[in-house]
């Protein structure tokens, strides 16, 4: 059997087709509550997962300005590489030096998410990799 090519209005129907169910599934992502039910905030054009995470960020950056700490990042990423190989990435919520000049990172947790296996392993790992904790907050 020969297969011939489609009409222009096939075609046309197929696109208008695909489009419209990739809107539907926009629009559906979009309602859907997010995981953890956390609530996304966006404060001085920066998107934060959380109100509680939004807030935290405030606090910093008031500690900034008073010269408590210094160098504020947003979602640093630390590479997880054990004998040469890159076991995963571990991205905190906020890192920064403290008045002493030592590296500080923070994670803001829920007390739930705090306790999830994929959390403390990554905690471990990072320990034994940089050679200091992760600073919980909020858990």
């Amino acid at each position: 059997m020969r297969m011939t090519e489609p009409s222009a209005s096939s075609r046309r129907f197929l696109a208008k087709k695909a489009e419209t169910t990739a809107k539907l599934q926009s629009e559906l992502a979009a309602k859907r509550p997010s995981k953890y039910r956390s609530i996304k905030v966006t404060v001085n054009g920066r998107t934060f997962h959380s109100k509680k995470e939004a807030a935290r960020y405030g606090e910093l950056i008031l500690l900034e300005k008073a010269g408590e700490i210094s160098q504020l990042t947003c979602q640093p990423r630390y590479p997880m590489v054990v004998n040469g190989h890159k076991v995963c990435t571990y991205v905190g919520d906020f890192a920064y030096l403290s008045r002493e000049g030592l590296p500080v990172t923070e994670d803001v947790k829920s007390a739930y998410t705090a306790k999830l296996s994929e959390f403390r392993t990554k905690a471990k790992l990072f320990r034994a990799l940089y050679g200091r904790e992760i600073q919980l907050i909020g858990a």
